[in-house]
């Protein structure tokens, strides 16, 4: 087995970890089930890279975004690593070559998304793969998206009884206690390890301030920053609403939200890379697989929707551990503003009860029957 030190210096050029970082690699080397919780910017990626790389075999990576994936699978081909990523914009047959490599070729590093656990094709691939460990990137989904959005990620752990005896480690940036006990159990830990650092950071400064101008403030702050920066707004319309305000004052900006088509956030994102626009003016679509070092303050032009949300996207700030500020500008309307989503999110129970009933009648379903059960409705 490789020493993770020799590894780090071979193919990352550092010569020390980062705090927690090797005990979290120690962790997964002694064959222990790991959460790994570091703040954005605390290198997660290096946490399962590096004891990959020491241990014979291929680390299975689960993502949630195909944009992450193909960030990871470009930088570690860079370093002469072979990675490979699976997704459903590949045809049948590249996705059978893939696979196939994986199981006869040296690919180290194979990206899945945890709907393609499932696939049949992939499974009968994965018994066969000498698999060293599985690593769960962005892991706080398995409670933000499992229960609803995306269901698969509480079946991830289905995995593991094809390989026992290989280590999960799962990573994310925040989470609270309750998820933090919610990873574990879903993905089936032999035993309860948590390994992290906290959310706090030394180069970056959070800063919370009232304000009944939000606008004014913001482009005052944007003036007087350096380098390149970050603008969360709540809505898609806001993204482009600021970013033109920007631009009226002379600064360089772009819009980033869900509702633009995927050429238009590619552009976008393409030229706040390469620093040809300087201020990105984004909802939270802008948000995990964000690797730019040498941005220099986040502002959150509105609150976001929970603490998490926040440390999430404020610790995109300041990756290269050079001085950087993370900026929350409020008001009343922010706050009336998040009621009023919690109510339209959760409606009361007793409506809750009456649509059930509903829809029970109109199918004619008893109350309790019919889990996992499909029903045609309406026109369909």
């Amino acid at each position: 087995m490789a020493v993770p030190h020799d590894i780090l210096k071979q193919y990352w050029g550092y010569d020390a970890f980062r705090p927690k970082q090797e005990d979290i690699v120690r962790a997964v080397l002694d064959g222990r089930d790991t959460l790994a919780l570091l703040a954005t910017g605390g290198g997660k990626s290096i946490c399962f890279q590096v004891p990959a790389m020491c241990m014979e075999g291929i680390c299975v990576v689960i993502s949630p975004l195909l944009a992450l994936m193909n960030d990871q699978v470009a930088n570690l081909v860079k370093k002469g690593i072979d990675a490979v990523a699976v997704n459903s914009a590949m045809s049948m047959k590249e996705i059978d070559r893939v696979l196939d490599n994986c199981v006869y070729g040296k690919v180290k590093f194979l990206y899945v998304s945890p709907e393609r656990l499932q696939n049949e094709m992939f499974l009968a691939r994965f018994k066969k793969m000498n698999v060293s460990m599985i690593a769960v990137d962005e892991s706080h989904c398995v409670s933000q998206w499992g229960y609803d959005f995306r269901p698969d990620y509480l079946n991830i752990a289905s995995i593991r009884e094809f390989k026992p005896s290989i280590p999960v480690l799962a990573l994310t940036a925040s989470a609270t206690p309750a998820v933090v006990q919610d990873i574990q159990e879903k993905l089936k830990f032999k035993s309860l390890n948590v390994i992290g650092t906290g959310f706090a950071r030394a180069n970056l400064s959070y800063n919370v301030s009232h304000q009944e101008d939000k606008e004014g403030k913001l482009l005052e702050i944007c003036k007087k920053m350096k380098g390149c920066g970050i603008v969360y707004c709540g809505t898609r319309l806001r993204t482009r609403d600021i970013a033109q305000l920007l631009v009226r004052h002379g600064m360089s900006s772009a819009a980033y939200n869900a509702g633009m088509s995927v050429k238009e956030r590619e552009k976008a994102f393409k030229s706040w890379m390469k620093n040809e626009v300087r201020i990105m003016c984004a909802t939270n679509a802008f948000g995990m697989g964000i690797d730019k070092p040498d941005v220099r303050f986040v502002v959150h032009a509105d609150v976001p929707a929970d603490p998490e949300s926040y440390f999430q996207e404020a610790g995109r700030a300041g990756r290269d551990g050079q001085r950087a500020y993370a900026i929350l500008l409020w008001n009343e309307a922010d706050v009336l503003r998040l009621y009023k989503n919690v109510d339209q999110k959760y409606p009361e129970r007793d409506y809750i009860k009456r649509v059930y009933r509903a829809i029970g009648g109109y199918l004619k379903i008893a109350p309790g029957n019919g889990k996992d059960i499909a029903y045609p409705f309406g026109n369909q």
